[in-house]
């Protein structure tokens, strides 16, 4: 019997006879098992016309076996062969498709080699000189903590003079100008004085664009912005305008003292934001202004307020259905806006079950929001998203159970998770008696007369008053109860709840101005305490396009008398980005860094996604979930612990956690297991702690030294070619405009590019200091010192410590990549760029090379690219990706890339090579095959110090990527070319063995080990500005029944799934946006810098929003596919019917599938079809409540409470038609004691 491998519909069966023989020397009962073996071992192999003859098999069987008769023998032989006349046809192409694999694997090999000379490349890094650097972690994190303690305490002491200047201005002021008057009219200050975001001809010109900014400003004048919701004429704010510009001159010294300082504001208890350095304010898409009230930001409200602790209670009665519930909605959503993360917060929506007037019942029950239902929860932005989201999925019904609402919102104030500091309850209800005639409270009797509806229920509200009176007693501290009517006239409940405890009543009958109406409860957070400390904000995504930012904000009082009046908040922003670069100033290798807040939720990690692809304030998830993995390394959780706290120190794990992305992000990760030591420390006067993970083999730092004098380099360009042709840049390097000869208008190119020179670039972090490489604006001095550097023949000594510029080992790399360019010019000749359009190779210090020459944007980083990332977790294997849109717009290209090891040594000892140690040989010992290798890495090379070509073991570590770019169309020709050779060849039509009525084809793809389909036929005509189309397509959706055997039966694609809290999600997936959008705008046009003098960084599409997502993939797992890595077999489904072969391509990332008499069903309106590809589908998912899924942190420790002032709010509200005040005789007195600091 042939072996014709797995997964065909049963061939021992149909084609063979053999493991039916019988044999008379075993038992009764091994004949039994041995006949039935082949039942029981391939069952699951068969499909469902095989099952219908087991039966038969089996009373056969045991009838031979207990009659002794031969002649079943003969039977049981003709019944399969009688049932494989209909069965349909078996597969014919096994020999075929190994041919093409194998022709296709080969031709992949020929042309990486042809264009990207990869052996010729390893041996370029193999035989270059390398030093060696030992690295001391301990010292390491030590310089670090320095360096960023240095960076904070510049910062707060920056803030603190902000403060002081605030301070110094407001009190001088009412000195000076006691008993004199001010203008009446805002616009008839002085135009000294005076300057708006706002108003055009109040700007301070000029305005010059800022790369520190990223956007055009005026460096010696603070604008004010006054928000709509306040009187622009009123005496305090033309007051405050006035006083604050004396704030100014802080605000120019604090910026000449740190050039690198962001934002300088503060923010008036009037509703009055005075920011340096002064800009025109951010304006909508119709181009008004946007609004800002400081008043309601996180940053003031965490200053002014302090931690608290804040319960909503939401009548959610059927008598707030409609507008009601709508406006009881928006409160809920307002006051959760302005909550941070200092907070604690839950809401309960309050109501019970009823009766209907048939006599119906219907369940309601109280409900608390949260993910937590006994407790409050910190109002982080992940809580805060998902009570947003049960809010809005909240429906009025049910009765108006007020009182049990009541007693579940104080036992949430009284457990053990708050602050303590002080406690808040916003009611939100109509206050009616009734719910109407909907909601009975007793099922009804039947009569004579029919049936009665039980009666109306009607609500004793002085019940319930009597029950929070009785609850707020036995609370510390007691509620504070601002409560809201909504859409009704019955004020005695909301009224009288909210005046006898210390708070006050609003009526809304729409939320139209919301904010100004809630203007009490903001007023009373303004100046209900009084504290000096520092607060941090939580990260949130800037609006001006800075990143992620931190906000330190200051509480300002006034020094004038004991009364400590606040004034405002003064604030300076810091951006994460810079402390990214300190971090990553410092890394080398495969070592990284990671920082975490005071909560253990991870900041900064080089899995998290940059804030550059963030659309909006980011959930940070715990350190635990990207350094940990099915609870390894065990002991972790305490390090964790450790840097929650500040500590400093180290722990050593023998199975610490790696995880490489694999391309994509969605493509998802492969988790490696390493030795490695944590060194984290603790920020001085931060919230945030620091740890640098370093594997064993990162204790010591290789790096490329200076080449050979002797040897000839050509010319590197430096990619901003058009600053060449400045003035500077003429004068440094006169003739390097003429030498690129740049072409403008190639027809095979969409950007200037040049064909006489391949440019380099070099990420952030090849730069001792990256934030300056990003803050100089002057990119003609960028481009001239990297020039000049990298032509430089000198000794490359002046490393980070010594003041160099450029890391240790970058020109070395600059000069050795620069080797290929001959070699690239030749091959990529006039001809063969019609269709291989870019080769290049990014090195893991952040060096790219590319050849044609051209623009590359600023802070391009090839480590971080999804090619590289391919490579890097494919290091043995040609890496192919799909099909994308190439960002110059030259159309639709393939990725193909190869990795290059690290350089090897020469082994001095060869004791360390001997035959003992053969499967695990180190890097430079003499090899025969991978497998001999540690690294499983066997090839030829020379080394620096033996320049004798031999087969060598290389290293584990990848040291860079080589790869091009190659169109779509023609990749996808030169694969079909392999493909039309033998029987049945691809896409070729034929009639159907099974229905000669109907035509067949077969279909051949390409399919990446993430189950992405690389080539399709269908792609060569889909648009390239669509790239939903052709780029990461799952196979499902082109062959569902195909890859649901493939997942399901054999396993050969498995599952896995994690969750996204920093997703992003789309309003609409209209092609015609997508098409308009990248055909009216070329991003590679712009030149080298992503920031326009005139414009500022690059708009985001807004057809995006933030979003948490189930990122579903799936990971290969060839070993599935046997001795022969293949499998076929027959399928049939809703989509399409045929005959499927899927074999590895085992030196790519490939498979290859082959679909024979494949025949379409009719698929547009048939939905099983479309539920079938949905199925096995990959992608990632919105999750409506997805931030209950993160983990919930709570405070390391208590926070300190600030000194809570006794301020009396003035309260009344109508009952019977008579105007009830409540502390009438206090009206007059709290005026003076309003702002009191009480000792």
């Amino acid at each position: 019997m042939t072996n014709i491998g797995r997964g065909s519909p049963c061939p021992w069966l149909c084609y063979s006879n053999a493991n039916l023989r019988y044999d008379a020397r075993v038992s009764k009962e091994k004949k039994i098992t041995t006949a039935a073996t082949p039942f029981l071992q391939r069952q699951s192999n068969c499909d469902w016309y095989l099952k219908k003859i087991i039966g038969v098999y089996k009373v056969i069987v045991a009838i031979m076996v207990s009659q002794r008769l031969k002649l079943g023998w003969i039977v049981l032989w003709l019944v399969p062969m009688m049932a494989c006349q209909s069965l349909p046809p078996r597969g014919g192409l096994v020999a075929q498709v190994q041919k093409w694999a194998t022709e296709i694997e080969d031709d992949m090999l020929t042309l990486t080699e042809e264009i990207l000379f990869t052996q010729k490349v390893q041996q370029l890094f193999d035989s270059s000189p390398y030093k060696i650097q030992f690295k001391n972690g301990n010292q390491v994190a030590d310089e670090v903590q320095d360096t960023l303690a240095d960076y904070f305490v510049k910062r707060e002491q920056a803030l603190n003079d902000v403060t002081k200047a605030a301070v110094n201005a407001y009190d001088n002021f009412y000195l000076k100008n006691l008993g004199s008057s001010l203008p009446n009219q805002l616009q008839n200050l002085s135009s000294d004085i005076y300057f708006d975001s706002d108003i055009p001809s109040r700007y301070p010109e000029p305005f010059i664009y800022d790369t520190r900014y990223f956007q055009k400003v005026n460096v010696t004048r603070a604008c004010a912005k006054i928000s709509d919701q306040v009187d622009r004429n009123s005496k305090d704010i033309i007051e405050t305008v006035a006083w604050t510009s004396d704030i100014n001159a802080q605000y120019v010294t604090n910026l000449k003292k740190d050039n690198y300082l962001k934002w300088q504001y503060f923010g008036s208890k009037f509703g009055l934001s005075f920011t340096f350095p002064g800009r025109p304010w951010t304006t909508n898409f119709v181009g008004f202004t946007k609004d800002y009230d400081p008043r309601l930001r996180p940053w003031y409200i965490a200053a002014t307020s302090g931690p608290k602790d804040v319960v909503i209670v939401i009548d959610c009665s059927l008598s707030m259905q409609g507008n009601r519930f709508k406006i009881a909605k928006a409160v809920a959503k307002t006051v959760l806006a302005t909550l941070t993360r200092n907070d604690y917060v839950n809401i309960v929506c309050a109501r019970f079950s009823h009766w209907d007037e048939t006599g119906k019942w219907h369940y309601y029950e109280t409900t608390v929001l949260g993910c937590y239902k006994d407790q409050l929860i910190p109002a982080s932005l992940p809580n805060r998203k998902s009570l947003t989201n049960a809010i809005d999925n909240l429906k009025a019904g049910g009765t108006s159970e007020m009182k049990r609402g009541f007693q579940k919102a104080f036992k949430l104030l009284r457990g053990s998770h708050r602050t303590g500091c002080q406690s808040i309850m916003i009611v939100i209800s109509d206050g009616e008696k009734s719910d109407g005639p909907k909601v009975r409270c007793s099922p009804g009797y039947y009569t004579r007369s029919g049936f009665v509806p039980g009666p109306i229920c009607r609500y004793d509200w002085e019940k319930v008053v009597e029950e929070i009176t009785a609850q707020n007693k036995i609370t510390n501290p007691k509620a504070r109860i601002f409560s809201y009517l909504t859409a009704s006239k019955e004020e005695s409940f909301t009224g009288k709840i909210a005046c006898d405890n210390q708070g006050i009543m609003v009526k809304l009958d729409n939320t139209e101005n919301l904010i100004s109406n809630m203007q009490h409860y903001y007023n009373y957070l303004a100046s209900s305490s009084f504290h000096t400390q520092i607060t941090w904000t939580a990260p949130y995504l800037d609006a001006s396009g800075l990143g992620l930012t931190v906000t330190l904000a200051s509480l300002v009082t006034s020094g004038r008398d004991e009364s400590n009046e606040t004034l405002g908040v003064a604030g300076i922003d810091v951006t994460l980005a810079e402390i990214e670069d300190l971090l990553q100033r410092y890394e080398w290798g495969t070592a990284y860094s990671f920082l975490i807040n005071n909560d253990g939720e991870a900041i900064f990690h080089p899995r998290l996604k940059p804030s550059s692809e963030l659309v909006d304030d980011p959930i940070f998830v715990s350190i635990d979930q990207l350094e940990m993995s099915h609870g390894r390394p065990e002991n972790f959780t305490k390090l964790r612990s450790e840097m929650q706290k500040g500590k400093s120190g180290s722990m050593q794990f023998l199975n610490c956690i790696r995880g490489i992305p694999k391309g994509d992000f969605e493509d998802g990760v492969d988790i490696l297991q390493v030795p490695c030591t944590y060194y984290y420390r603790g920020i001085t006067g931060s919230t945030y702690s620091f740890a640098f993970n370093l594997a064993d083999s990162d204790k010591e730092d290789r790096y490329l030294s200076n080449l050979n004098g002797s040897i000839a380099l050509p010319t590197s360009f430096f990619t901003a070619m058009f600053d060449y042709d400045t003035l500077y840049g003429r004068e440094r390097i006169p003739d390097g405009y003429n030498r690129l000869d740049i072409r403008h208008n190639d027809p095979v190119y969409n950007v200037p590019v040049s064909f006489v020179h391949s440019i380099f670039t070099l990420a952030p972090r090849s730069y001792c200091e990256p934030s300056k490489y990003f803050l100089e604006g002057n990119s003609t001095l960028i481009t001239v010192s990297a020039h000049v550097y990298a032509n430089s023949r000198e000794m490359d000594n002046r490393s980070c410590l010594r003041g160099g510029k450029f890391k240790d080992g970058i020109r070395a790399t600059i000069q050795l990549t620069s080797l290929l360019e001959n070699d690239w010019k030749e091959k990529l000749d006039a001809t063969r760029r019609q269709t291989v359009k870019w080769v290049y190779i990014g090195v893991r210090n952040g060096v790219f090379r590319s050849y044609p020459g051209h623009i590359v944007h600023k802070g391009y980083d090839p480590v971080k690219r999804p090619w590289y990332l391919r490579s890097l977790t494919n290091p043995n294997e040609i890496a192919i990706s799909t099909a994308y849109l190439d960002s110059a717009g030259i159309g639709k290209v393939i990725t193909i890339s190869k990795a290059i090891k690290d350089g090897i040594f020469e082994i001095s000892n060869s004791s360390l090579c001997g035959i003992e140690v053969i499967g695990n040989l180190p890097a430079g010992c003499p090899c025969n095959v991978n497998s001999d290798c540690a690294s499983k890495s066997c090839y030829n090379t020379s080394t620096s110090s033996d320049t004798r070509m031999m087969q060598r073991c290389g290293r584990e570590n990848v040291e860079a990527v080589v790869a091009m770019d190659i169109l779509y169309k023609d990749y996808y020709n030169r694969i079909q070319n392999k493909l039309h050779s033998g029987q049945k060849a691809c896409e070729v039509e034929y009639q159907c063995p099974t229905n000669p009525s109907k035509i067949c084809v077969t279909r051949c793809y390409l399919v990446d080990n993430v189950a992405n389909i690389v080539t399709a036929k269908e792609f060569l005509t889909d648009s390239q500005y669509d790239e939903v189309q052709y780029n990461r397509v799952t196979l499902s959706f082109k062959q569902p029944e195909v890859m649901g055997k493939l997942v399901h039966k054999y396993r050969i694609f498995q599952r896995r799934e994690n969750i996204d809290f920093q997703g992003t999600c789309k309003i609409s997936d209209a092609t015609s946006s997508r098409v308009v959008f990248r055909q009216s705008v070329n991003k590679s046009w712009r030149g080298f810098s992503d920031d326009i003098a005139n414009q500022g960084p690059f708009p985001p599409f807004q057809n995006d929003y933030g979003c948490i997502q189930d990122v579903v993939g799936y990971e290969a797992h060839p070993e599935n596919l046997g001795q022969n890595r293949m499998v076929y077999d027959y399928f049939t489904g809703p989509c399409s019917e045929g005959f499927f072969y899927f074999i590895q391509l085992p030196r790519t990332n490939l498979f290859l599938l082959v679909v024979e008499n494949y025949l379409r069903h009719d698929t547009y309106f048939n939905i099983n079809c479309h539920i079938a590809r949905r199925v096995t589908a990959a992608g990632s998912f919105e999750l409506k409540n997805g931030t209950c899924q993160n983990a919930l942190s709570f405070y390391t420790k208590k926070p300190i409470c600030p000194t809570i002032r006794k301020v009396l709010i003035p309260c009344s509200f109508n009952t019977a038609n008579t105007v009830s005040v409540i502390n009438v005789h206090m009206l007059v007195i709290a005026t003076i004691l309003a702002f009191i600091h009480v000792k």
